[in-house]
Order: C-alpha cells, then structure tokens, then sequence
C-alpha cells in the first residue's frame, strides 16, 4: 500500500513541485549567504590589516619608551641620585631635573600618556604626565603605590585603575622603580582605524580575553612582543546592508509555495487525478476479466475524453476475438513438459539396466532380484505420478531404493546421511527431482578406492523451502558451474549435464521465477546443488 501512494501520480507531481520549490529556495539562500560570506571575509581582512597596522605604531611607540628608560636608567646622573642614599637639596634638585627631562621626552611620544619613579624606602613617587590632568595623576599615583612593586618585570599588559584601562610596563633599577603608562582611551582616540563604519568599537584587551558580540563582526590584531591586543567590533548591518531581507523574502516566497499545495492539490485532482482514477478502475476489471466494462463519459478535458473513447472502443473488439496465441502458448508448455518427462525416464532406465548386467556378470542373483523389484517399483513411482507431485517422503523412499542398488554396485565408496526438518515430509515436490542429483554424484563423483560422503538436507526458512544435494567428491572448476548456470550444459568427460537442465526448466515450467537451482563446486573438494522453492507457489 505504502509502495502504491509512493508510485502516484499526485504524489510525484507534488513532490516534484515541493522538490522544484526547496531548490530554488536553497539556491537562493545559497547565494545570498554566500555574498554575505565573501563580504564578511572582505570586511575582516581589510579590519585586520588596519588593526595590525594601528598595533605595530602602537608597539613602536612603547619600544622607544621603554629604550629611553633604559638608556635614562643607567647614564642619567640625576637618577643616580634619586637611587642613592642622598637627601635634602640635593635629592629634590635632582627629581626636579629627572620630571623636566620626562617632560620634554613624553612630547616625543604619540601614545604614552606618562613616566614615573618610585623610590619605595623614601616612600617617595615622580609622576608626569603628557596632559596634566589632576584626575589621572591622582588615579596614577594610588595605583603605583599599591602595586608599584607588584609589576617588576613584566611586559607592556593591560592594568585598571579606577575602571579605567592602561597599559603599563615597569623596570626595577637597584631601590628604584621606573615606568611607562599609556592611557588607552587616550590611545583609542589617536587611532585612525574602522573608519568607514559608524557603529564601530574598537577596545584593547588582554591577549585572548575579547568577547563574542551578537550582530557584530569582531576582528583582533595581537601585539608581537606584549601583552595586550587591539579588538575591533564591526556592525553585521553595515556590511551585509539588505542581503539578509532578501533572504527572508526568500524563504516567505517558498512558505508561500508550500501553503499552496493543497490548492494545487484540489486543481490536480479534478483536471488530472479523478480521470486517471477511472482509466485505473477500468483496468482493474479487465486485469479480473470483466471485458463488458465502459468507462463512463463525462465533461472533461480533451485528452482524457479521447482516451475513454478509445478505450471503450478496444474492450468491445477484445470481447470478440479469441486469445489464440494465449492458448497455443500454454499447449506449447504443456508438450515441453511432457518431452522432459520423456527424457529423464530413458536415462535412469539404461542406467538401471548397466546395473542389472554387473550382477550379472558377477552371477549376483540376490541383488539381480533386488533390483527388479526396484525396477518394478521405478515403474510404478513414474507411471503413477506422471506429472503429478510427490510428497518428498515418497521421494526420498526412492532415492533411499536407489542407493541402496547403488551399494551394491559400488561397495564402500560412498556414506550417506539425511538431515529433514520435522515437518516437510508431507511437502510436494516434483518426482524424480532430489533422485537426478543423486543419479548424478553416483555417476560423475564417486571415485572408485576412496569414500565419499552424501548429504541430503530438507530446510524450512521464513519465505522459502530449502532442498539441497551434497557430495565430498571430485567437485568443478568454476568454469563449469558458470556453464551449468547458463545453460550451456556441463562440459564433462561422461555427460554433458543435460539432467540439471531439465531439472531447472521442470521447475521453471511449475514455478516460474519462484523457484531456481544453485550450485556451489570446488575442485577435489565436492560439490551442492540447492533447489529454491518460494512457499507462495501454493504447493506443500
């Protein structure tokens, strides 16, 4: 049932127009994303190279603070002083030369907002700063005196004082300590960068400490030698404009398509589905033999009018002629089956009769007894039955007479064991069908000196019925069983494997494409053929 709704017309041109529809959509949304994407990389690669280009001046700048200190530390006279143990006029003269030379130097300087020294045993700091203001002097000021000590030896890192952002780098010289700061709001302000976006914001952060911003693009440029990293958040809208509108459009015009179906659906019935429907229905009563059936003709479109006319007219000239191929197919069948039959007989006689001939060489009258009776009893298995089926008991009853003659003929050469499941005895089977094979490994495996085994297996699975003839003998090459199996007979030096094909077309004729035989051969290692009836053939 599910295969039929699958296999509808309505379905598949619904499916077609949904399919048609999502497609269009995602190819839509595909671009759109896709431009958003290439203006996204674009806008960040240009933000990036400005970045880095605004943070190597920023780096250059605090270099040559941070040389100068250097240099100042250790040739500067007046520092010396600051550093030693001297005090009174001296000292204070001296600090006063150290901030009118901090002064002049921090002109130099397009980012670095002030310098300091802290003598911690004078309890004593000298702060300058690049703008004078009280209120950052003051925040400064508190800030070296708590942490001055702290802050030895570190690059230039992010530091807040009073909520306010710098960037500091200290260098211990014997008692004193000496320091660059960089207000960075101050720093933010110089830059020239992300100008081109009105609703920007750029924020100098610790390296790896920037946060994610939702409907902002964010873009960071790391220092190469210190601590801190410029981070620019760039609006989404100011580079994607109306991209994203678009898409939304998009995607409403493919709702809107989707809401539609059931309109489409009513239209496809009335025009398309409905007539089909009745062209179907009037298949169905021919497929069941009702030849008398019409379609009944109502308004509809020009097409299907011309087909109910049409087919009307074809049921009335099928009712008056005679399916004379149908039934000279079916006697053709029949005459087949019945040649087949023919052939199989003969063949199990003669061999029978070499048998008889044997024991009578070896003057073995018992088994020449034996063996009549047989014969008597072949004869009465064949004639009875005819084409009928058999029940496999009976079948493997005479399979079991048949080798037992066949002991005496080759004494010690073979072992044979049966494995039946319990309840098959009673399935139908065509006569002689497990009997051929035997025949077969009785003439083709056995070898002479040695002792072969002989199984013979009845199988019940879920949806077919097993049956399956085994030897340890000889065995085939794989161009052999590729032979069989396509019907070009057995290339054997004693047959030509024209029982395994009657068998295969006897099956054939009786099962259709219900049943098959398969075959599995290994040089020296043996030989199976399994036979293969599905169980809804109806027999058994």
């Amino acid at each position: 049932m599910k295969k039929k709704i699958i296999n509808s017309i309505s379905v598949k041109i619904i499916l077609l127009f949904v399919i048609t529809n999502v497609f269009i959509s995602l190819i839509a949304a595909y671009s759109a994303n896709n431009s958003m994407r290439i203006l996204e990389e674009n806008a960040i690669r240009e933000s990036r190279y400005n970045l880095e280009l605004a943070i190597n001046q920023i780096d250059n700048d605090l270099t040559y603070a941070q040389k100068y200190i250097y240099t100042y530390t250790s040739t500067n006279a007046d520092f010396v002083t600051m550093n030693s143990n001297y005090g009174g006029d001296r000292y204070y003269i001296s600090s006063g030369v150290v901030r009118d030379s901090f002064k002049i130097q921090l002109t130099s300087y397009q980012y670095v907002t002030g310098m300091f020294v802290y003598v911690p045993e004078r309890r004593d700091l000298l702060t300058v700063t690049k703008d004078n203001s009280l209120e950052k002097f003051v925040e400064i000021n508190n800030y070296i005196l708590e942490n001055g000590e702290n802050e030895k030896g570190k690059i230039w890192h992010m530091v807040m004082v009073n909520n306010n952002p710098y960037l500091l780098w200290v260098k211990k010289y014997d008692k004193a300590y000496v320091g660059v700061f960089a207000e960075v709001g101050a720093a933010l302000k110089k830059l020239q960068i992300l100008e081109n976006y009105s609703d920007k914001e750029i924020r100098f952060t610790g390296k790896q400490e920037e946060e994610s911003r939702k409907n902002y693009i964010k873009v960071s440029a790391a220092s190469a030698v210190n601590n801190f990293q410029l981070t620019g958040y760039i609006p989404k809208k100011e580079i994607f404009g109306n991209i994203p509108f678009t898409i939304k459009l998009t995607m409403g015009l493919a709702i809107t398509g989707l809401l539609a179906i059931p309109l489409i659906v009513a239209c496809l019935g009335t025009w398309l589905i409905t007539p089909l429907k009745k062209i179907k229905a009037a298949m169905e009563e021919i497929k069941h033999g009702n030849m008398n059936y019409k379609i009944t003709t109502r308004k509809t479109s020009y097409e299907f009018s011309q087909i109910n006319e049409t087919f009307n007219k074809m049921t009335s000239e099928i009712t008056a002629l005679k399916i004379e191929n149908y039934e000279k197919k079916l006697e053709k069948q029949r005459a087949d089956f019945q040649i087949l039959q023919l052939k199989i007989n003969p063949h199990f006689l003669l061999n029978s009769f070499n048998i008889i001939y044997s024991m009578a060489q070896i003057k073995d009258f018992k088994a020449i007894q034996n063996l009549s009776t047989y014969l008597s009893g072949y004869f009465r298995y064949i004639f009875h039955n005819g084409n009928e089926l058999v029940e496999l008991s009976k079948e493997l009853d005479f399979v079991k007479d048949y080798l037992a003659i066949s002991a005496m003929r080759f004494p010690g050469t073979f072992r044979v064991s049966y494995e039946i499941d319990e309840g098959l005895e009673n399935y139908k089977i065509l006569p002689l069908l497990i009997q051929n094979f035997v025949e077969n490994i009785i003439k083709y495996a056995i070898i002479l000196g040695e002792c072969i085994d002989i199984r013979i297996k009845a199988r019940e699975l879920e949806d077919r019925v097993e049956l399956s003839v085994a030897d340890t003998g000889k065995g085939m090459d794989e161009a052999s069983v590729r032979s069989i199996l396509a019907e070009e007979g057995l290339v054997h030096k004693k047959g030509s494997g024209t029982g395994i094909m009657n068998c295969r077309k006897r099956l054939y004729f009786l099962y259709g494409d219900r049943a098959g035989i398969n075959i599995k051969s290994r040089l020296n290692e043996g030989t199976e053929i399994m036979i293969l009836i599905q169980k809804e053939d109806g027999h058994g």
